[in-house]
């Protein structure tokens, strides 16, 4: 039976090196942190499988520890999260909450696993951390930050000139482990792209090797935006395609093109989607506190961006849309360094 009770190894399971992400709530049981020794001492912090169907982060540790078998370059602690829902290849399962939300205290047995884990963490004085996704919808590979500092951004653009900055939630795993190390969120790119795997095997591979974190010291080739809202579908609102027919007076219709408008410029009176009734997106800002009327406007039968925008991690993806969002907006920033 699954447990949501952390384990720590301070081995390499032989049968990870071949195992597939389906077949790890078999081999691990739950959650699972192999703390592996290197040639320095500070390790490198890389999550993996927050979400049970992003597969990325970890067939690129697999594949570093395939090509470094005996000492490696630095020490790695490595975190294998939610191996329950990775074996039905789902971001997580219905009795579940969200792996990358429970990073702060709170009732529930994975807000203590994780703080059991940030303990452990902090103890280890560690270099650096990366938390690695893949995203639903088609978004070039880009890089999250939660603290403006130098070597925060330098470890950002070491992987992506698309660097996208937020703070909240607060309860996701690299702004918690902010606190204790520089720490960024790579998003690479669909399920199933292996140039997400590649890119972040190339990247985790690069950092393994650093002996230091620099300071970020040229912006000229970076863009750069500010994560502002996210767009959410209320249950009582039935989500269908363009050329669906409804079964719910209350309703909205996605174009099955939806997700063309990632990190696109799109400007202000772009319709997002059709309604029926009291259908409605709610856009809500980093603090949960609903801002709708900033963001949308209903004309006709049609939502629209009432701002001009830069839409991010729109997905088709149903499901996602329903356990999570149907996308963020974000806003073009200089950044200043």
């Amino acid at each position: 039976m699954p447990q949501t009770e952390i384990q720590i190894l301070n081995h390499l399971p032989v049968e990870l090196l071949s195992a597939r992400t389906e077949d790890l709530c078999d081999i691990l049981g739950g959650p699972t942190v192999i703390n592996l020794g290197g040639k320095r001492p500070r390790p490198l912090v890389a999550s993996s499988l927050l979400h049970g169907n992003e597969h990325a982060g970890f067939y690129a540790v697999q594949r570093f520890l395939q090509m470094n078998i005996g000492e490696l370059p630095r020490s790695l602690i490595w975190f294998i999260g939610n191996v329950e829902a990775a074996k039905a290849s789902r971001r997580r399962l219905e009795h579940q909450p969200d792996y990358n939300r429970i990073w702060t205290e709170g009732p529930r047995p994975e807000n203590k696993m994780a703080m059991k884990l940030k303990q452990f963490i902090k103890e280890q004085r560690p270099f650096a951390a990366i938390d690695i996704h893949n995203n639903t919808g088609k978004n070039p590979h880009f890089v999250n930050v939660n603290v403006l500092e130098k070597k925060f951004l330098f470890l950002a653009h070491l992987f992506s000139e698309h660097i996208v900055y937020f703070t909240e939630p607060k309860e996701i795993f690299a702004n918690a482990i902010s606190e204790i190390c520089p720490s960024v969120t790579l998003e690479c790119g669909i399920v199933g792209d292996e140039s997400g795997v590649d890119h972040a095997y190339q990247y985790l591979n690069a950092i393994m090797h650093l002996p230091e974190i620099y300071s970020l010291t040229e912006t000229d080739d970076i863009h750069f935006y500010e994560s502002v809202a996210r767009m959410m579908v209320p249950p009582d609102t039935e989500i269908l395609w363009e050329d669906q027919a409804p079964t719910n007076p209350n309703y909205i219709q996605l174009s099955r093109q939806i997700e063309e408008d990632n990190f696109k410029d799109v400007a202000k009176g772009s319709p997002i989607a059709t309604f029926g009734g009291d259908g409605r997106i709610l856009v809500m800002n980093q603090k949960s506190k609903e801002l709708t009327d900033d963001y949308l406007s209903y004309s006709g039968n049609q939502i629209q961006l009432s701002t001009d925008s830069v839409p991010s991690m729109l997905t088709s993806d149903l499901r996602v849309i329903r356990q999570d969002c149907l996308g963020y907006l974000m806003v073009r920033r200089r950044l200043e360094i």
